[in-house]
């Protein structure tokens, strides 16, 4: 009787021990776009497996597949690997989103795009592996977690008139493009971004940040905004120079600080009382241009400006 409850309880024991070293241990499943029967991204027998895939899959769509997926669904997976020009598009009827929780990758030959319609595209993370990504939707926001490449690819957001929101961007990415009227916003308090140009309708910084353009140059063609926060530091560094709209605080802030690197420099406006100190750095041969407006004596310092 003994060893009976004791051969019971070390089976107990051992299931528990299997159940704890395996529960939760939960394996993605690899998911490829076939297109077979239509571009319907919800449509069992265009994948393999025929299945569609989920929250906790990946899943990947290359640029030579037949009927290249349409969003005609909400999709949320666990990564997407856009390879070959690999592209999404909407799928008519109501807005869809798609969310990747992990990351997006493009790599291959050809661009790779996601065109979200009116729905929202977020991931936590972005890699352009020698290729470039053309990324779209109709004022229903874009956030990526981060950007990172090789190969000095352009990076296109269009967000409509909603801000393409971006924590920071690693150095290797080629061109950052933003050509909606919400332009680009960085959110990584303390983030360093490294492209190889610029160009945005706007820039929005609700922490510290540094953008940098180190084979070109930063051209905002709209306002620098602060978004109303205050003691924030901005740098803004470009190759080829710095052109920019006015710098505004849309919410009233003050005490931010600004620093341009590169030459020549050139900005629309300085709203008053948003800058503790206005710091312009150049090389000798260089030059500044206010394009409307004064500074006040004491927001400006000229470093190496002649």
């Amino acid at each position: 009787m003994v060893r009976q409850r004791f051969a019971l309880t070390a089976a107990i024991i051992t299931f528990v021990v299997i159940c704890i070293a395996t529960c939760g241990l939960v394996s993605a499943d690899p998911y490829t776009w076939m297109g077979t029967t239509n571009s319907l991204n919800d449509v069992s027998s265009n994948w393999s497996p025929a299945a569609v895939p989920g929250a906790g899959d990946d899943v990947t769509v290359d640029g030579s597949r037949p009927n290249q997926p349409q969003l005609n669904s909400d999709a949320t997976y666990l990564s997407l690997s856009l390879t070959n020009g690999g592209r999404y598009t909407p799928g008519g009827g109501p807005a869809r989103s798609l969310t990747v929780t992990g990351s997006i990758t493009a790599s291959g030959v050809g661009a790779a795009s996601i065109n979200g319609g009116g729905g929202s595209i977020s991931c936590a993370a972005l890699v352009l592996s020698g290729t470039s990504v053309y990324l779209n939707t109709s004022g229903a926001g874009v956030t990526i977690g981060s950007v990172s490449g090789t190969g000095l690819n352009a990076l296109t957001v269009d967000a409509g008139n909603t801000a393409v929101v971006i924590g920071s961007i690693a150095s290797g990415v080629g061109a950052l493009i933003c050509p909606g009227s919400g332009g680009v916003s960085f959110t990584t308090p303390g983030g360093t971004s490294v492209v190889s140009s610029v160009w945005s309708s706007a820039l929005v910084f609700s922490a510290s940040h540094s953008l940098t353009a180190s084979g070109g140059a930063i051209t905002i063609g709209g306002s620098v905004d602060y978004g109303g926060g205050s003691g924030i530091s901005v740098l803004l560094s470009g190759a080829g120079g710095v052109t920019t709209g006015a710098i505004i605080s849309s919410g009233g802030g003050s005490n931010n600080l600004v620093r341009f690197v590169g030459s020549p420099i050139s900005i629309g406006s300085i709203t008053p009382g948003i800058l503790s100190n206005f710091t312009y750095i150049v090389g000798s041969a260089s030059s500044l241009t206010l394009r409307s407006g004064d500074l006040v004596v004491g927001d400006l310092m000229l470093i190496g400006y002649v």
